[in-house]
């Protein structure tokens, strides 16, 4: 997904110790923001909220492997 402005990228990482990076990438100079670490899993849906915001994702509820819920992710940190 593309930022508003078209200035960043939201995309996910894949790493070789099967960590995925939800990231946010600068669409002009390539570097790279990582905003969260997940471990073994990955979210299936992800997207910017439309103010700009968040990023909105869903993964597994900690209490429960096998159920997801919807995550905000701020991006002011």
């Amino acid at each position: 997904a593309f930022s508003a402005d078209g200035s960043k990228i939201l995309t996910l990482f894949f790493r070789k110790d099967n960590t995925s990076q939800i990231a946010l990438v600068d669409a002009a100079s390539g570097a790279v923001e990582v905003l969260r670490s997940l471990q073994w899993v990955y979210p299936k849906r992800m997207d910017l909220s439309p103010d700009g915001k968040y990023v909105v994702y869903d993964s597994f509820r900690p209490e429960a492997k096998t159920e997801r819920a919807v995550y905000l992710l701020p991006l002011d940190g």
